[in-house]
């Protein structure tokens, strides 16, 4: 080996061996915005409330003057049906109220209506033949109605 091929053969390997430094010293560190974009794990978003039981779980979809319940069962995610909904609310004013069933299967319509932005407190006792459950959630602020309430309001 001649020295100019040493010399080479030296410079390469300084390049070789400094260059990936600044790689490695980032470290993996995540510069993201602490938050995520989305938020899915909140229970109230816009203007659907998740309410969340062993048995059953739902969604709460509010619209004008009334709520849209979607009852399903939380093991198998099956609609459930024929089911007793008593429902309190206690906000401004409290409200006790039953929910009746939609056309859609484990669907619900429970009449109630608040202020945008009121804080409530809402208890549903969810009955069928064969379970019984109460489901509970505090809403800081009431949401507005979906929009696709109020497009469906106007067809």
């Amino acid at each position: 080996m001649t020295i100019n091929s040493f010399k080479i053969f030296l410079f390469s390997l300084g390049v070789t061996l400094t260059i990936p430094l600044p790689l490695y010293a980032h470290g993996g560190e995540d510069h993201a915005p602490k938050g995520s974009p989305e938020q899915s794990t909140s229970p109230i978003d816009a203007s659907r409330i998740t309410l969340k039981g062993r048995i059953v779980e739902g969604v709460l979809i509010v619209c004008n003057k009334e709520l849209i319940f979607y009852l399903a069962d939380s093991a198998t995610n099956q609609a459930v049906a024929n089911a007793k909904i008593d429902a309190e609310f206690k906000g401004d004013t409290v409200v006790k109220t039953e929910g009746k069933s939609a056309k859609e299967k484990g669907s619900y319509k429970i009449p109630v209506n608040f202020k945008d932005g009121t804080k409530v407190h809402i208890e549903l006792k969810v009955a069928a033949s064969d379970f019984s459950e109460k489901l509970s959630i505090d809403v800081p602020q009431w949401p507005k109605a979906s929009r696709r309430c109020q497009r469906d309001a106007h067809e």
